[in-house]
């Protein structure tokens, strides 16, 4: 419904993402979702549960392509996105000497690219209506040491980094 508030919400499948739409869902938002795998769909249908919309995307965050049909998405729905969570990640644990290299990397496309990425274009939106609520997700991992997450803690810090420093001031 148009008049509801709209929320999209990156990685919310399951989780903490999935935990952040039944909050807006709850609080009367519309809500689009994002999630890697085919269990989205079933995500969405359980936050329509509160009586709001829920808009599914299949998108993989790690590429530039699914973070931009994931957007174009958010966008063809015509409505004034009031907030954004920028939920996206994944963690690998183990030994960085054992853990694969194409599991690392794509472990830095989506918790760092992926949400760079999508920070630019929710920002890009929110700026000329000079309101909007951003909530980049992060971790513990961010501030402490994480022995044996080699990659993920400071793929978190660089979120939590990113995220003090490049909306530290609200536009008025």
């Amino acid at each position: 419904m148009a008049d509801r508030k709209f929320v999209m919400i990156t990685g919310s499948t399951s989780g903490l993402g999935f935990e952040l739409a039944k909050l807006f869902a709850n609080d009367g938002y519309d809500v689009a979702m994002s999630g890697s795998s085919e269990n989205i769909y079933n995500s969405a249908k359980e936050i329509e549960k509160s009586g709001v919309e829920a808009y599914p995307f299949q998108a993989d965050a790690s590429t530039y392509e699914g973070v931009e049909a994931f957007w174009k998405f958010v966008k063809s729905k015509n409505r004034k996105l009031d907030s954004a969570v920028l939920n996206v990640g994944m963690s690998i644990g183990g030994s960085f000497l054992d853990n694969d290299l194409k599991e690392e990397l794509k472990l830095i496309d989506l918790n760092i690219k992926g949400t760079v990425h999508m920070a630019k274009r929710v920002v890009r939106d929110m700026v000329p209506n000079k309101e909007g609520d951003i909530l980049i997700v992060s971790s513990v991992s961010a501030t402490l040491p994480t022995p044996y997450e080699t990659v993920y803690g400071p793929s978190k810090a660089f979120g939590f980094m990113f995220a003090e420093r490049s909306f530290e001031r609200r536009v008025k």
